[in-house]
């Protein structure tokens, strides 16, 4: 996959600077040749200036003209507005670890010397470089005013090459302050280490599996080995789970993570090449096939929502609707609702890709919904009215045992996606939350990677017969979840429109209103718009209503009983 360019870094914010490349030999392309004790490593023109404004789009031209083949590096600093860690060996996420500093998801270089996470600088002087940790060849370096990272697609003097294992185009998190704090006290290896800073709070009872698989993910996503997972996760599991876990259950979803590899040649593993053409038809057997599907019980799947359905054909199977919208308008509330809705209303069995959020988390979202309560009044009422819970819950449950809904909430590639819906042949309905939550081997831009895996999803529906909803989390810098979505975000955030048989966009007009303080009055609209329907209407806007702290959203069109 191709890495963004030097000119797509600019525009992502960041400042790049042309650097002397590595001979195929190992020494420098600089004037001091073999003399030179950073090969492939230093920048080729006069960078201080830089460090002040980033280059122009002139300069940046001027430079890729003149010096082709160059590696290319970013400044750090607090003008830049970017640091760096430096983790140097298997182990030296562990060694945070062990000082109660847990790095969060951020863009990451991984390099043959190890991996650099970037992070936002928090302003104000920092050193350029201090060695933080160290231990039997293992350490971590912090990077700040004054560095320089080399970015990809550049090549190390070893003869490897520089890859995004977290795309830059997926974020830059801010600096953990214990990690602040401890490279302002510029301790070297050599000097006693200060006080280690308090740990984060206990993890308790019913999130420590949840927990563990997380920072194992966001490790992996880094490129970091078994090895490494395990070791941190002892830490962490020693330190902070209250009680800790087994430590050979520790040590299984270290290995359980491990599975997903953070790069390949492909963003994601190809189809095996097939031994045999696939099967050719006659018109007369499209025929046969089509008439027993219309003659289906139910051929076509709602969506469950009156106003929505007047519009809205429904999904056959082999079909793919996506539905686009911003972060925290409400997709997975709209996806559980129209499970209810669709398949255990009807009995139909259907299967929940809940890659976000644990299988815990939605059946608390389920029975907020059926008790017409907030989460938080579902969880007091199973700590302290068991009686009242043993009447109320078995009903519940037992509506969605009949339509036999599953619920996979594991971290979950294209592949596992594929065979889980092998492993239940009666599925009719298959919800998938969210397209950008699908473990991918983190090679190539976040726009490939959400393209392939959105043509991926389409050849899954049609190979196993499916009716298949995904949801899609779309944004642009600076636009809130206030702002209508159009079919032009389908494009811009992959190939999602091309692959889609239709696509809603989703958006909450109460959100548009920047820096409200008040709290909302729920319900509050959420606006639904058909921006693609093959074969049916498109463009129609339909209002629902959405409330938030009971999990609900309704169709006005159904009075208060809905």
């Amino acid at each position: 996959m191709t890495a963004p360019t030097p000119l797509d870094l600019l525009a992502q914010g960041v400042r790049p600077v042309p650097c002397w490349p590595p001979t195929r030999y190992g020494t420098c392309m600089c004037q001091k040749g073999t003399a030179c004790d950073s090969p492939g490593k230093h920048p080729r023109v006069p960078w201080k200036e830089y460090q002040d404004r980033p280059p122009t789009p002139d300069e940046m031209g001027g430079w890729e003209r003149d010096f082709p083949g160059s590696n290319w590096c970013i400044i750090l600093g607090a003008s830049a507005g970017l640091l760096a860690v430096d983790l140097d060996g298997p182990g030296a996420e562990a060694l945070l670890l062990e000082r109660g500093i847990e790095l969060p998801a951020s863009a990451t270089i991984l390099s043959p010397g190890g991996a650099k996470v970037l992070l936002r600088h928090p302003g104000g002087p920092l050193p350029r470089k201090v060695r933080l940790l160290e231990r039997a060849g293992d350490g971590v370096d912090f990077l700040a005013d004054g560095s320089l990272v080399i970015v990809p697609p550049s090549k190390h003097y070893s003869g490897g090459q520089y890859e995004w294992v977290i795309p830059l185009a997926e974020g830059i998190a801010e600096c953990p302050a214990a990690l602040l704090a401890l490279a302002r006290n510029g301790h070297g290896p050599g000097a006693p280490p200060p006080a280690a800073p308090p740990l984060d709070a206990k993890i308790p009872l019913h999130e420590r599996n949840t927990t563990l698989a997380s920072l194992a993910g966001t490790m992996r996503r880094r490129a970091a080995p078994v090895e490494a997972i395990e070791a941190a996760l002892l830490v962490v599991n020693r330190q902070r789970c209250d009680p800790p876990l087994p430590e050979a259950e520790v040590r299984d979803i270290a290995h359980s993570i491990g599975r997903y590899a953070p790069q390949a040649e492909t963003a994601f593993p190809q189809p095996e090449p097939q031994a045999a053409p696939p099967p050719a038809r006659s018109l007369a057997e499209c025929f046969q096939s089509y008439v027993r599907d219309l003659r289906d019980p139910m051929p076509r799947i709602p969506l469950g929502y009156p106003s929505l359905d007047r519009w809205f054909r429904g999904l056959a199977r082999g079909e793919v609707c996506v539905i686009l919208a911003r972060t925290s308008v409400g997709k997975t509330t709209f996806a559980q609702n129209i499970l209810e809705r669709t398949a255990v209303a009807s009995g139909l069995p259907a299967l929940f890709f809940s890659l976000e959020m644990s299988a815990e988390e939605i059946t608390e979202r389920i029975l907020a919904k059926s008790l017409d309560m907030s989460a938080a009044e579902v969880a007091a009422l199973v700590v302290h009215e068991t009686s009242r819970v043993a009447q109320l819950a078995p009903g519940i449950i037992e509506r969605w045992e009949r339509a036999r809904v599953r619920v996979v909430d594991t971290p979950c590639r294209l592949k596992d996606i594929d065979a889980r819906i092998a492993a239940e042949p009666d599925v009719r309905l298959v919800v998938v939350d969210y397209l950008g939550m699908i473990v991918p081997p983190r090679n190539g831009s976040l726009y490939e990677i959400t393209s392939e895996a959105a043509r991926s999803l389409k050849r899954i529906a049609g190979a196993h017969r499916v009716a298949m909803i995904v949801l899609a989390q779309i944004g642009r810098q600076g636009e809130s979840g206030g702002v209508p979505v159009t079919l032009r975000d389908g494009r811009d955030a992959g190939s999602i429109e091309e692959a889609a048989n239709s696509l809603l966009g989703c958006w909450r007009p109460d959100l548009a209103e920047e820096g409200a303080l008040a709290p909302p009055q729920w319900p509050v609209d959420l606006k639904v718009r058909i921006l693609k329907q093959r074969g049916g209407a498109r463009g129609q806007t339909v209002t629902l209503k959405y409330d938030a702290p009971r999990m609900k959203i309704t169709d006005p069109s159904e009075g208060s009983g809905s």
